[in-house]
């Protein structure tokens, strides 16, 4: 790929701040907030009144305290609208399930859950997080192992404005602990490492796996010294 459409390209799926510092050289210092992309008046948008949601995206992050899941439907191949969101104390994989099905009873469901719940065991009879999803007609998209928690954070943030200033991701204001988890959620001062201690990262967490999958950042084939994009490679 020429330089020029290399530059094009990565402008649509990374985030201002990700471009100036990987293409312009700049030196960018970890601005204090996660989701450094987002702001209330570009992604928060009233919900509309006619939504389609024969075909629903959630992006889950297993908790106890609280079980989390963002809910969002396509606008096109680009955008997505978030139009809810669940925010459970005391809960588990099972009790989700029953209040998205209970809430979306006809929508056809694709999950994007923490990948470590291929691993992880909550029900009585031992079966995984992600088998439950799987048994209860969820169609599951999770990978493997896990994405670098710097490529999801710039997936995220690429969505949540690119760096030729399109937002491909809105939120309803009914979803006010994913507005919380955008606005507080930060890194450990001085590091690129996410604050896991205030209890704002599960929305974000939730949000960031089901973008993370669906727009991974590409990463580029690079063998005339022209400018890489990190991220991860789409299979």
């Amino acid at each position: 790929m020429a330089a020029e459409e290399e530059i094009l390209a990565a402008k649509k799926d990374m985030s201002e701040r990700q471009f100036r510092q990987e293409f312009l050289a700049t030196f960018e210092t970890y601005e204090n907030r996660v989701a450094w992309s987002s702001n209330k008046e570009q992604n928060v948008v009233d919900l509309p009144q006619d939504i389609d949601t024969a075909i629903i995206h959630v992006g889950m992050d297993f908790n106890v305290n609280p079980a989390t899941a963002t809910v969002a439907v396509k606008l096109n191949d680009d955008a997505m609208l978030q139009i809810d969101e669940l925010n459970i104390y005391s809960s588990n994989t099972d009790e989700i399930c029953d209040e998205i099905l209970n809430r979306y009873p006809r929508s056809k469901i694709f999950v994007y859950p923490y990948p470590a719940g291929h691993q992880r065991k909550t029900s009585a009879n031992g079966n995984t997080d992600i088998k439950i999803l799987e048994n209860r007609g969820f169609i599951v998209k999770a990978p493997r192992r896990h994405d670098a928690v710097k490529d999801r954070i710039n997936a995220a943030n690429a969505r949540l404005k690119n760096a030729e200033g399109v937002v491909n991701y809105l939120i309803t204001k009914n979803c006010k602990h994913t507005i919380e988890s955008l606005d507080k959620h930060t890194f450990k001062e001085g590091t690129g490492i996410p604050d896991k201690d205030s209890g704002y990262d599960h929305m974000f967490d939730a949000l960031s796996y089901k973008l993370a999958f669906l727009y991974p950042i590409k990463k580029a084939q690079n063998n005339q010294n022209q400018p890489v994009r990190w991220g991860v490679a789409v299979s």
